[in-house]
């Protein structure tokens, strides 16, 4: 679809839930797959927006006028815009929870940019792979004051800024993995701009920073919990040790410093264990096993205490693939119940080029990830999945 405001979905006014939905190729003057003004506050829940084109802000969301959304579990990937690749605020607020936003492409702001706004959060967030061809790889703040925690921010790019553009800004990041981010500066600051950083990780981060930065951020001074060197404000500077940054898992590895090395003050992890930096905690391991028997293929897998819910994803065997993953998105085939422990579905001969793999994810009320299994079925079937 095409139109001058919202290509995928308008909204003025009103607080409609938008749950599940799919939004790509589409274009407009601002907010390519959704625009939301006139004081909306619409609900925006596990939705995939994709490949959206605008000249404007906001290539997979466009937030104005007042306008006040809570985007929750969503995956916004490979949008364009001219400010704002993946989310836009500009004279409005939002709270994005538990979301990925990678692959966008813009001018400022190539993940999220924020202009006149302030109240915005952004919570259990990756955002990463995002490229801003003047300033702000990652984020773009002009007037504008905002609170990051438990987030990843990866492999942002910009000629000028790749992380973060300040601009009479105020930002504070905690419990939080900033790494490498790539640029002639990862941090500008200007004008009055404030920024704080506490108990986080800021690998290939601290040393590019363009303006004043706080005082002794990222200078060794003291060690954590952890027993690991840590600047004044709990910050450390070592490799995260993701699983497979390469294939977009910013999951923790066992041997991850970022394991209980967040804010003991923050609300525990899922394991009711200290905070873990970045989007993602250290989560246990669901196990599944799949058969394929008489056309049918069965999934099964061990309970996990405190889930709200389990997603059955799918994905091509030679793409790599989780619950908010940037590259290689699997479809989500089906939201199961916290007690659930199987699924199914019909199978047939299929494209023998095609070949399936699937996981289950056990999440919170929020979309937030408590747990998630092995890849089962690559290779040893083909099944033909429902759209």
């Amino acid at each position: 679809m095409s139109g001058n405001h919202g290509g995928g979905l308008y909204c003025e006014g009103g607080a409609p839930l938008i749950r599940f939905c799919e939004f790509f190729d589409n274009t407009a003057g601002s907010g390519g797959g959704i625009y939301a003004d006139g004081g909306a506050a619409p609900r925006v829940i596990g939705c995939h927006i994709h490949g959206n084109v605008v000249v404007g802000p906001g290539g997979g969301i466009g937030v104005e006028g007042g306008a006040s959304p809570l985007i929750t579990g969503c995956v916004i990937s490979g949008n364009s815009a001219g400010e704002g690749g993946g989310v836009s605020v500009g004279a409005g607020s939002a709270a994005i929870e538990a979301t990925t936003i990678t692959d966008n492409y813009c001018s400022f702001g190539g993940g999220i940019s924020l202009t006149s706004c302030e109240g915005v959060t952004v919570t259990s967030t990756v955002i990463a792979g995002n490229t801003a061809s003047i300033w702000g790889g990652g984020l773009s703040l002009v007037y504008a004051d905002a609170v990051f925690r438990r987030c990843t921010l990866a492999g942002n790019a910009s000629d000028g800024a790749a992380l973060v553009m300040m601009i009479d800004a105020d930002l504070a990041i905690g419990d939080a993995i900033l790494a490498a981010n790539d640029a002639g500066s990862v941090f500008t600051l200007e004008g009055s701009s404030v920024l704080a950083v506490s108990y986080s990780d800021l690998w290939h981060t601290c040393a590019l920073f363009a303006g004043e930065p706080p005082p002794g951020l990222g200078i060794p001074s003291g060690v954590n919990t952890n027993g690991d060197s840590c600047d004044a404000y709990a910050n450390i500077v070592m490799d995260p040790r993701f699983e497979a940054s390469g294939g977009g898992d910013f999951h923790l590895g066992p041997d991850s410093p970022c394991i209980d090395a967040g804010d003991p003050s923050s609300p525990a992890d899922p394991d009711a264990s200290i905070a873990d930096m970045g989007a993602f905690p250290a989560a246990a391991r669901l196990f599944a096993e799949a058969t394929h028997d008489g056309g049918i293929v069965r999934l099964s897998w061990n309970a996990c205490p405190g889930a709200s819910a389990h997603w059955v994803f799918g994905s091509d065997g030679d793409a790599y693939f989780m619950p908010g993953a940037g590259p290689g998105f699997a479809h989500r085939l089906a939201v199961l119940g916290p007690t659930a422990t199987d699924w199914s579905t019909a199978s047939g001969p299929g494209d023998p080029a095609r070949e399936w793999a699937f996981l289950v994810a056990a999440v919170n009320g929020s979309g937030w990830e408590l747990a998630r299994s092995n890849r089962v079925g690559e290779r040893d079937f083909v099944a033909i999945l429902p759209p």
